[in-house]
């Protein structure tokens, strides 16, 4: 690789030298306007690139890095991209380097150090792809969808597949329709070309004679429903007989030439009130009922579960009494 020169003192003070007559005649030095610096202002720059020089010439580079970026931050001048790419080609981060060489050549196209400087990166370029490392996946069956880290970051491709990767620790996940998922973490060194395999298991399927249809919660819920007003129809049927036999007793009563108790009226107003609660009640159970099965059967979108061979069985059947007066739910097992 091409050799970063050691920069003497002699030709930092020219560079000190050329960014502060930058400050004054900016002509190719500096393609746009220049900052107004004070006089303090001007000292410090000097004093940071100076510094920056220094640090630099004894193999301090993240002192000379942080002087220079400092500069820069202070008065931009495209030189002082050239001392931060050095700095970070010594610190071996060949990316950044990379970088900081194209922004000066893009200031700076008629340099003089341009044929070296695009040397220098085209021999980081290569030892950066030296470096970098790779993923090779496959899956048995093939084309299964391959994420690396998390699924909410997009798939990175199907395998087979080769994914270019910086070193570290991830989390590949491997997924197929009908098969089961797969995820495994790896550890993935500079450099390293790290080949993964992976046999999919198929997913279990459902077999006719071992499944059964669960009643869902819909249907369940109607028919839930309906059995409280099929019970609330049993209570009102039994306030209606009660107030029935009150009002035989009560005629009787005057059949016998007696008067009618005062709260006769109010016995006949609940026998009124509960024998036609009783009708709604029933109506509503036997209603929701029909309803609920009807729902059932008619709904193909209700899935199967496998459960063990179990005999048991379950039914709801109402029942009008012989009277047509009464509501009765039958529970069957």
């Amino acid at each position: 690789m091409p050799s970063s020169p050691m920069v003497p003192k002699t030709l930092c003070s020219m560079l000190v030298f050329s960014v502060a007559a930058g400050l004054v005649c900016p002509g190719p030095l500096y393609a746009q306007s220049p900052p107004k610096l004070s006089a303090s202002e001007k000292r410090e720059l000097t004093s940071l690139m100076e510094a920056g020089q220094a640090a630099y010439e004894r193999g301090e580079f993240e002192r000379s890095l942080r002087y220079f970026q400092d500069a820069y931050e202070l008065y931009a001048h495209p030189n002082l991209l050239y001392r931060i790419a050095l700095s970070h080609e010594k610190l071996g981060n060949d990316k950044d380097a990379i970088s900081f060489y194209r922004s000066f050549l893009q200031e700076r196209p008629d340099t003089k150090k341009r044929g070296r400087i695009e040397q220098t990166i085209k021999v980081l370029e290569k030892r950066l792809a030296d470096k970098q490392s790779v993923l090779r996946i496959k899956s048995n069956p093939a084309v299964a969808t391959v994420y690396i880290n998390e699924t909410v970051n997009g798939a990175s491709g199907t395998t087979p597949l080769e994914v270019p990767i910086s070193p570290g620790t991830y989390k590949v996940i491997v997924k197929k329709e009908g098969y089961k998922t797969v995820e495994e973490t790896v550890e993935v060194a500079e450099g390293e070309t790290l080949s993964l395999s992976y046999s999919l298991a198929k997913e279990a399927k459902l077999e006719d004679d071992d499944a059964y249809y669960f009643f869902p919660t819909g249907p369940l819920l109607l028919a839930g429903a309906s059995v409280l007003s099929g019970v609330g129809a049993w209570l009102s049927y039994d306030e209606y007989s009660e107030a029935s036999d009150q009002l035989e007793y009560y005629n009787a009563l005057k059949a016998e030439g007696q008067p009618r108790p005062a709260d006769y009226n109010a016995t006949h107003e609940n026998k009124q009130f509960y024998g036609a609660m009783t009708w709604v009640g029933g109506a509503l159970a036997i209603g929701g009922l029909t309803a609920a099965t009807l729902w059932y059967l008619n709904d193909d979108a209700y899935s199967q579960a496998p459960v063990e061979d179990d005999d048991t069985a379950f039914a709801v059947t109402p029942a009008i009494g012989a009277d047509g007066s009464s509501v009765q739910v039958i529970w069957e097992f």
